[in-house]
């Protein structure tokens, strides 16, 4: 095991060589293009893109000989400061937390539980009235809030405020209702207890919004609250990502009862809400419209039909779009370099403000042909 001597000499390498491949005026070169995206200005000279390769560049034994806690931020500085090498993308340097579903539920005293082969939160609602009596852990540091708030306090002593944070992967306030009831009892609950399930949701929504702002206290202010494929560089000020990936199972009603007035509060406390799905959501996507700080959504090209949803979201908003190697419907998987094309496409067809993300799922993403892709994004 490396001494903390050994360790902090490890670390302070790999950030200067991050310095050396990402300097501030590569840096302020992407946040600018950001800026445009998410401003919607400087339509068609330029389509942002990210060439989803972050591999790790350190040995397999240097790696056995960190601390858990050591060996992840490791393993994301040599990605990061490898990725800077071989690729002249859109791609923001920055540290990722990671993801655990019991962050948020974790304030509740919820627990989780083994089941099919993965791990889940244990519902902690046993009948409808529950949700007025759930105990309130709070984010200490016995609980999986409390722990991620730790990891990036941690990794913040440790980098010595050198490199900047993305959020930890933020679900919204109806998927953390939902695991809290039990997804399909909550469903049913939507129809059968209303009053109890907008309690749960309201609650949610204000502990999403407490989060937010003791991640960002965490971070020493220096967070970006993207975590969707990839995290990508948001200005603070336009507003947070989060995922509702139960939008490609509910109808158009359901997501204007109980998800829209949630997500319209967290817009207006924050400036702007950014929503992810994994599957499809052409079906809510006019709905989701209704809600006035959306400034996007996210989702596969492969699940969500792409040239469909470009007519269907409002004009202000973009679209952060990536590959995958499921399809849904009637869509195929697309490789990086098909994906690519697409998005060409409908960004010259309709003049749509979409971020590529072109994933290496089958190994095919060479950084010898990233011309390949701007070729095919049209660049």
């Amino acid at each position: 095991m490396m001494n903390t001597q050994e360790t902090g000499r490890l670390i302070s390498e790999l950030l200067d060589r991050i310095d050396r491949v990402y300097p501030e005026q590569r840096k302020k070169a992407i946040r600018d293009r950001m800026t445009s995206f998410w401003n919607h200005t400087g339509r068609g000279e330029h389509i942002p893109y990210t060439a989803f390769h972050l591999d790790n560049s350190l040995p397999p034994e240097q790696l056995a000989s960190l601390s858990p806690y050591d060996r992840e931020l490791a393993c994301q500085l040599a990605g990061i400061a490898r990725h800077g090498e071989q690729w002249d993308d859109d791609f923001y340097p920055a540290l990722s937390p990671g993801i655990r579903q019991l962050t948020l539920p974790s304030y509740f005293g919820c627990v989780e539980e083994f089941a099919e082969n993965s791990v889940r939160v244990k519902p902690a609602i046993s009948a409808p009235q529950d949700v007025y009596s759930l105990p309130e852990a709070g984010f200490t540091p016995d609980t999986a809030g409390g722990e991620m708030l730790d990891k990036i306090k941690y990794w913040r002593q440790k980098t010595q405020g050198r490199i900047s944070f993305y959020e930890t992967d933020m679900q919204g306030p109806f998927s953390v209702a939902s695991q809290i009831w039990g997804i399909e009892d909550f469903l049913i609950a939507c129809y059968d207890y209303p009053d109890e399930v907008h309690y749960l949701i309201s609650r949610c929504t204000d502990i999403f919004i407490d989060y937010c702002k003791k991640m960002d206290e965490a971070a020493g202010g220096d967070i970006t609250f993207f975590h969707c494929l990839p995290c990508l560089w948001l200005p603070q000020e336009k507003g947070v990502a989060l995922s509702e990936d139960l939008v490609a199972v509910v109808s158009a009603d359901i997501v204007r009862e109980f998800m829209n007035p949630y997500l319209q509060k967290i817009g207006e406390a924050f400036g702007g809400v950014l929503v992810h799905t994994c599957g499809s959501m052409n079906h809510v996507l006019q709905a989701l419209g209704e809600v006035k700080p959306l400034i996007g959504v996210n989702f596969s090209s492969c699940e969500t039909d792409l040239p469909l949803a470009a007519t269907q979201i409002r004009d202000d908003m973009s679209i952060i779009c990536h590959n995958s190697p499921v399809a849904t419907q009637h869509l195929c998987v697309l490789n990086a370099y098909e994906h690519a094309e697409l998005i060409g496409r409908v960004t010259a067809e309709t003049g749509r403000f979409i971020y590529s993300t072109c994933v290496n799922f089958d190994g095919s993403l060479d950084p010898d042909r990233e011309g390949d892709l701007r070729a095919a994004l049209r660049l």
